[in-house]
Protein backbone atom coordinates (compact mmCIF):
# COMPACT_ATOMS: atom_id res chain seq x y z
CA UNK A 1 0.00 0.00 0.00
CA UNK A 2 2.74 2.37 0.76
CA UNK A 3 4.47 1.72 -2.72
CA UNK A 4 1.23 2.25 -4.13
CA UNK A 5 0.54 5.84 -2.44
CA UNK A 6 4.52 6.75 -3.03
CA UNK A 7 4.19 5.90 -6.52
CA UNK A 8 0.54 7.87 -7.20
CA UNK A 9 2.22 11.31 -5.28
CA UNK A 10 5.09 10.88 -7.58
CA UNK A 11 3.47 10.69 -10.49
CA UNK A 12 1.43 14.02 -9.04
CA UNK A 13 -2.16 12.02 -8.89
CA UNK A 14 -4.03 14.63 -11.24
CA UNK A 15 -6.71 13.72 -12.76
CA UNK A 16 -6.70 13.53 -16.36
CA UNK A 17 -7.85 16.78 -19.20
CA UNK A 18 -10.62 15.51 -21.11
CA UNK A 19 -10.67 14.41 -24.20
CA UNK A 20 -11.19 17.21 -27.01
CA UNK A 21 -14.27 16.42 -28.77
CA UNK A 22 -13.96 14.76 -32.58
CA UNK A 23 -16.19 17.71 -34.77
CA UNK A 24 -18.58 15.41 -36.57
CA UNK A 25 -22.08 17.07 -37.69
CA UNK A 26 -25.30 14.18 -37.54
CA UNK A 27 -28.80 14.47 -39.29
CA UNK A 28 -31.57 13.82 -36.29
CA UNK A 29 -34.62 13.58 -37.74
CA UNK A 30 -38.29 12.85 -37.16
CA UNK A 31 -38.68 10.21 -34.13
CA UNK A 32 -34.69 10.37 -33.55
CA UNK A 33 -35.06 14.00 -31.93
CA UNK A 34 -36.97 13.14 -28.29
CA UNK A 35 -33.73 10.37 -27.49
CA UNK A 36 -30.97 12.77 -29.25
CA UNK A 37 -32.35 15.36 -27.11
CA UNK A 38 -32.26 13.49 -24.10
CA UNK A 39 -28.90 12.05 -23.99
CA UNK A 40 -27.44 15.98 -25.20
CA UNK A 41 -29.25 16.75 -21.54
CA UNK A 42 -28.07 13.98 -19.61
CA UNK A 43 -24.19 14.30 -20.93
CA UNK A 44 -23.89 17.73 -19.77
CA UNK A 45 -21.42 18.74 -17.31
CA UNK A 46 -21.85 22.29 -16.37
CA UNK A 47 -24.64 24.25 -18.65
CA UNK A 48 -27.64 23.72 -21.29
CA UNK A 49 -29.01 26.57 -23.25
CA UNK A 50 -32.20 26.63 -25.19
CA UNK A 51 -33.70 29.07 -27.65
CA UNK A 52 -37.74 27.74 -28.90
CA UNK A 53 -40.47 28.97 -30.34
CA UNK A 54 -42.99 26.86 -28.06
CA UNK A 55 -43.12 24.76 -24.98
CA UNK A 56 -46.69 23.17 -25.58
CA UNK A 57 -48.26 20.98 -22.86
CA UNK A 58 -48.40 17.39 -23.73
CA UNK A 59 -46.51 14.26 -23.33
CA UNK A 60 -43.71 14.81 -25.20
CA UNK A 61 -42.90 17.87 -23.24
CA UNK A 62 -43.48 16.80 -19.92
CA UNK A 63 -41.14 14.39 -20.53
CA UNK A 64 -38.99 17.38 -21.53
CA UNK A 65 -39.76 19.16 -17.96
CA UNK A 66 -38.53 15.76 -16.03
CA UNK A 67 -35.33 16.21 -18.14
CA UNK A 68 -34.42 19.57 -17.30
CA UNK A 69 -35.34 19.60 -14.10
CA UNK A 70 -32.88 16.29 -13.29
CA UNK A 71 -30.22 18.36 -15.11
CA UNK A 72 -31.21 21.30 -12.87
CA UNK A 73 -31.04 19.14 -9.98
CA UNK A 74 -27.49 17.55 -10.97
CA UNK A 75 -26.12 21.13 -10.54
CA UNK A 76 -26.34 22.11 -14.24
CA UNK A 77 -26.79 25.47 -14.96
CA UNK A 78 -30.23 25.20 -17.40
CA UNK A 79 -31.50 28.59 -19.21
CA UNK A 80 -34.75 28.65 -21.74
CA UNK A 81 -35.46 31.21 -23.52
CA UNK A 82 -39.20 31.47 -25.36
CA UNK A 83 -40.70 33.66 -27.50
CA UNK A 84 -43.48 36.05 -25.48
CA UNK A 85 -45.75 36.22 -28.59
CA UNK A 86 -46.79 32.50 -27.82
CA UNK A 87 -50.08 32.66 -24.51
CA UNK A 88 -48.92 29.36 -23.80
CA UNK A 89 -45.13 30.18 -23.25
CA UNK A 90 -46.13 31.95 -20.38
CA UNK A 91 -47.07 28.78 -18.39
CA UNK A 92 -44.25 27.05 -19.71
CA UNK A 93 -42.02 29.63 -17.85
CA UNK A 94 -43.59 28.74 -14.55
CA UNK A 95 -43.36 25.29 -15.08
CA UNK A 96 -39.38 25.26 -15.67
CA UNK A 97 -39.39 27.65 -12.87
CA UNK A 98 -40.58 25.24 -10.70
CA UNK A 99 -38.24 22.31 -11.94
CA UNK A 100 -35.40 24.92 -11.23
CA UNK A 101 -34.77 25.57 -14.50
CA UNK A 102 -33.99 29.58 -15.31
CA UNK A 103 -36.62 30.85 -18.35
CA UNK A 104 -38.10 33.66 -19.33
CA UNK A 105 -39.66 35.04 -22.60
CA UNK A 106 -37.54 37.03 -25.14
CA UNK A 107 -39.80 40.29 -24.49
CA UNK A 108 -39.06 41.75 -27.95
CA UNK A 109 -42.01 43.26 -29.27
CA UNK A 110 -41.03 43.44 -33.05
CA UNK A 111 -39.53 40.08 -33.66
CA UNK A 112 -40.19 36.38 -33.06
CA UNK A 113 -37.63 33.89 -31.72
CA UNK A 114 -38.57 31.50 -33.90
CA UNK A 115 -35.50 29.15 -33.40
CA UNK A 116 -35.22 25.62 -31.81
CA UNK A 117 -31.98 25.34 -30.16
CA UNK A 118 -30.43 23.41 -27.44
CA UNK A 119 -26.44 23.90 -26.39
CA UNK A 120 -24.74 21.89 -23.94
CA UNK A 121 -21.32 22.81 -22.76
CA UNK A 122 -20.58 25.27 -25.72
CA UNK A 123 -19.25 22.12 -27.57
CA UNK A 124 -22.49 20.49 -29.05
CA UNK A 125 -25.72 22.00 -30.39
CA UNK A 126 -29.19 20.28 -31.60
CA UNK A 127 -30.68 22.83 -33.88
CA UNK A 128 -33.29 22.31 -37.00
CA UNK A 129 -36.83 22.44 -37.30
CA UNK A 130 -38.19 20.62 -34.09
CA UNK A 131 -40.40 22.81 -31.81
CA UNK A 132 -41.57 21.62 -28.19
CA UNK A 133 -45.03 20.39 -28.72
CA UNK A 134 -45.93 17.08 -28.81
CA UNK A 135 -46.93 16.98 -32.46
CA UNK A 136 -43.51 18.41 -33.67
CA UNK A 137 -41.93 16.01 -31.34
CA UNK A 138 -44.15 12.65 -31.82
CA UNK A 139 -46.00 13.06 -35.33
CA UNK A 140 -44.47 15.80 -37.47
CA UNK A 141 -41.79 15.44 -40.38
CA UNK A 142 -38.80 17.12 -39.13
CA UNK A 143 -35.08 17.31 -39.23
CA UNK A 144 -32.26 18.57 -37.39
CA UNK A 145 -28.72 18.76 -37.16
CA UNK A 146 -26.53 17.21 -33.85
CA UNK A 147 -22.94 18.73 -34.23
CA UNK A 148 -20.13 18.91 -31.93
CA UNK A 149 -17.05 20.60 -31.03
CA UNK A 150 -16.95 22.58 -34.38
CA UNK A 151 -16.86 26.48 -34.07
CA UNK A 152 -20.51 26.38 -35.53
CA UNK A 153 -21.33 25.64 -31.81
CA UNK A 154 -19.51 28.25 -30.53
CA UNK A 155 -20.90 31.02 -32.81
CA UNK A 156 -24.62 29.78 -32.01
CA UNK A 157 -23.17 29.99 -28.01
CA UNK A 158 -21.95 33.54 -28.55
CA UNK A 159 -25.72 34.38 -30.39
CA UNK A 160 -27.53 32.88 -27.75
CA UNK A 161 -25.82 34.65 -24.97
CA UNK A 162 -26.42 38.17 -27.38
CA UNK A 163 -30.21 37.52 -27.29
CA UNK A 164 -30.20 36.23 -24.01
CA UNK A 165 -29.90 39.81 -22.67
CA UNK A 166 -30.43 41.35 -25.59
CA UNK A 167 -33.32 40.27 -27.67
CA UNK A 168 -34.30 42.91 -29.70
CA UNK A 169 -30.77 42.80 -31.69
CA UNK A 170 -30.25 40.99 -34.63
CA UNK A 171 -26.35 41.15 -34.50
CA UNK A 172 -24.29 38.37 -35.73
CA UNK A 173 -21.72 37.10 -33.16
CA UNK A 174 -18.12 39.13 -33.76
CA UNK A 175 -16.78 35.18 -34.27
CA UNK A 176 -15.08 34.00 -37.23
CA UNK A 177 -16.10 30.33 -38.34
CA UNK A 178 -13.05 28.00 -39.90
CA UNK A 179 -13.91 28.35 -43.67
CA UNK A 180 -12.89 24.26 -43.67
CA UNK A 181 -15.23 23.54 -41.12
CA UNK A 182 -17.97 20.93 -42.67
CA UNK A 183 -20.77 22.79 -40.43
CA UNK A 184 -20.92 26.69 -40.58
CA UNK A 185 -23.89 27.94 -38.47
CA UNK A 186 -26.45 30.93 -39.62
CA UNK A 187 -28.17 33.60 -38.12
CA UNK A 188 -30.69 35.88 -38.38
CA UNK A 189 -29.91 38.28 -41.33
CA UNK A 190 -26.91 36.35 -42.55
CA UNK A 191 -29.37 33.14 -43.90
CA UNK A 192 -30.55 35.03 -46.93
CA UNK A 193 -27.38 36.29 -48.71
CA UNK A 194 -25.98 32.58 -48.18
CA UNK A 195 -28.72 30.76 -49.30
CA UNK A 196 -29.12 32.58 -52.82
CA UNK A 197 -25.55 32.30 -53.41
CA UNK A 198 -26.18 28.15 -52.94
CA UNK A 199 -28.89 28.59 -54.90
CA UNK A 200 -26.99 30.44 -57.79
CA UNK A 201 -23.94 28.28 -57.36
CA UNK A 202 -26.09 25.00 -57.99
CA UNK A 203 -24.58 22.95 -61.13
CA UNK A 204 -27.10 19.95 -61.12
CA UNK A 205 -29.68 19.68 -58.27
CA UNK A 206 -31.42 21.82 -55.70
CA UNK A 207 -33.98 20.03 -53.39
CA UNK A 208 -35.84 22.17 -50.97
CA UNK A 209 -38.74 21.86 -48.90
CA UNK A 210 -40.61 24.28 -46.57
CA UNK A 211 -43.24 24.35 -44.09
CA UNK A 212 -45.09 27.60 -45.24
CA UNK A 213 -44.42 31.15 -46.72
CA UNK A 214 -45.86 34.04 -47.52
CA UNK A 215 -45.80 35.13 -50.64
CA UNK A 216 -45.08 38.98 -51.98
CA UNK A 217 -45.53 39.61 -55.83
CA UNK A 218 -46.05 43.54 -55.23
CA UNK A 219 -42.65 42.95 -53.46
CA UNK A 220 -40.13 41.42 -55.40
CA UNK A 221 -37.14 42.63 -52.93
CA UNK A 222 -38.49 40.78 -50.23
CA UNK A 223 -36.68 37.71 -48.96
CA UNK A 224 -39.14 35.03 -49.84
CA UNK A 225 -39.35 36.92 -53.46
CA UNK A 226 -35.74 36.64 -53.60
CA UNK A 227 -35.21 33.19 -52.73
CA UNK A 228 -38.33 31.88 -55.43
CA UNK A 229 -37.28 33.86 -58.14
CA UNK A 230 -33.48 32.46 -57.28
CA UNK A 231 -34.84 29.52 -57.68
CA UNK A 232 -36.82 29.83 -60.67
CA UNK A 233 -33.54 31.47 -62.77
CA UNK A 234 -32.27 27.84 -61.48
Amino acid sequence: MLALLVVLVASGCTEPEPEPTIPSTELICDRDYAPALSQLVEEAQAEILIAQWEFFEGSATEEILDLLGEAADRGIEVRVLLDDALEENVEAVAWLEAVGVDARLDGSDDDKLHAKLVLADGDTALVGSTNWSTAAIDYNAECNLLVRGEDAVRYLDAWFEGIWDHPEQRNSPDLVQAPEAQTQALVDDDLLVTLLELIDGAEQRIDFTLYATYLQPSSPSSPAMQVFSSLTQA
